[in-house]
């Protein structure tokens, strides 16, 4: 496999034990256990698989996610959907991820404080995946046990929380195609599921129902393609939290190490 069996690499890839290997008894023993990942001296394994072998196949960062979360290698298509997803929520502009990371940057802070700033925003409104996954699981379970329509549930959940700003459905994303342009790419490999489907119906229910135009927004977007994609909310939150650490790590720099790339405050 590719390099594996090079004669320079520090162990012998080809026989090396699988499984854990002998205590050392020349140390302190440390016991920790994970299901989702081990490590001895020759490999590091997560959910069953070798992460050096998965690397020197060509799986990526993306791929790791599904098996660090799901313990499975994902589809093409469920890897490029993941890929599209992470793209369009690693930055969003001088958004308030981006303006606590460099306001926070400012004070001469470590650069890992400035970026939790940043995420630490995340909440029920902003970056709300983890109350908006469950808000959509509770509602389809109930259309399940009461013998409802998707169609007729969407109404019923409308009703409850149009109001609220966690619901995937806003004024923000009038003008800006990104959000059903995500719905239309998972439409068109194939991964869109019953989240995405149902979402649809929530959208079309608020804006029979809205004071003023709404339309889907990108926390509905995402939310529910991730759903369609196997994570749970928690994990949606999880990976859209560390991806949009990223672009909040770029901020910071900026901000710290130019004068020039610093906030502005327009009057």
């Amino acid at each position: 496999m590719d390099d594996l069996n090079d004669l320079t690499t520090p162990y012998d890839y080809s026989n090396r034990e699988y499984g854990t290997v002998p205590p050392d008894t020349q140390r302190e023993p440390f016991r920790w256990v994970s299901e989702i990942a081990y490590k001895n001296v020759h490999r590091i394994v997560a959910r069953g698989y070798d992460t050096t072998e998965l690397v020197e196949s060509g799986y990526g960062v993306v791929d790791m996610l599904f098996v660090d979360f799901q313990a499975r290698i994902p589809l093409v298509e469920e890897e490029q959907m993941l890929n599209y997803v992470m793209i369009l929520s690693l930055d969003d502009g001088l958004s308030p991820p981006a303006v606590l990371s460099r306001t926070v940057a400012q004070s001469r802070t470590l650069l890992t404080q400035a970026c939790g700033a940043s995420i630490l925003a995340f909440g029920h409104a902003y970056g709300a995946y983890s109350a908006f996954g469950k808000r959509l699981d509770t509602y389809l379970q109930r259309a399940g046990e009461q013998g409802k329509t998707t169609t007729e549930m969407a109404q019923v959940l409308v009703g409850k929380h149009l109001s609220e700003e966690g619901l995937g459905v806003s004024n923000l994303m009038l003008n800006d195609p990104a959000a059903r342009r995500m719905f239309a790419r998972a439409e068109q490999l194939g991964v869109a599921g019953k989240y995405i489907a149902f979402m649809k119906q929530i959208v079309e229910e608020a804006q029979k129902h809205g004071s003023e135009p709404v339309d889907l927004d990108m926390l509905g977007a995402t939310g529910a393609t991730m759903m369609d994609l196997g994570f749970s909310p928690e994990a949606a939150w999880a990976i859209a939290a560390v991806t949009r650490t990223f672009a909040a790590g770029a901020h910071a720099t900026r901000s710290d190490t130019d004068p020039e790339g610093r906030l502005r405050w327009s009057r």
